[in-house]
């Protein structure tokens, strides 16, 4: 599944590709929203965009980052099937490749490289990522959208319209 975040939701897009999946900053405006194409969702959270009547798009009522990822999980359906933790850039959303831990040497705090065995690298940006504790809290804050066996929580009954 790939995601075009409209550019005020610049937090939720990091989220999104933290857990793995491609979502890629945009401006989306009624008047010129891109075409529709498969495995695709647009999110925003201008509501003036719900007139565009389009099933691609997907309106949030959340207004912070961490619970318009709660919603979009909810409302999409994901589960954790769907997430690659550490296998994209946060910053640019290029796909991480793995990087040698001797390469990384050079390149993480003396600390990180002698407490982590895994070291993977954005070869758009150069920016270096590890398995740290972000990894366990990402996981605590899933549990808490996510069900047992990993599927979405049942949602409450929204008047927006869902995919």
């Amino acid at each position: 599944m790939k995601f075009l975040v409209d550019a005020a939701l610049g937090g939720l897009a990091r989220r999104l590709r933290f857990l793995g999946l491609d979502a890629r900053l945009t401006v989306l405006r009624r008047e010129a929203l891109p075409a529709a194409a498969p495995d695709t969702v647009l999110l925003t959270a201008n509501r003036m965009l719900e007139k565009a009547d389009r099933q691609d798009l997907l309106v949030l009522a959340a207004r912070e980052p961490a619970a318009q990822l709660d919603e979009v999980i909810r409302r999409l359906g994901l589960t954790r099937r769907h997430f690659r933790p550490l296998s994209r850039c946060v910053r640019c959303n290029a796909r991480l490749q793995e990087l040698p831990r001797e390469e990384a040497a050079a390149r993480v705090p003396e600390h990180i490289w002698a407490t982590q065995a895994e070291f993977y690298l954005c070869p758009a940006c150069g920016r270096v990522y590890w398995p740290g504790s972000h990894i366990a809290g990402i996981s605590r804050s899933l549990a808490g959208v996510l069900g047992e066996g990993g599927e979405p929580k049942a949602e409450a009954p929204t008047t927006r319209r869902s995919l």
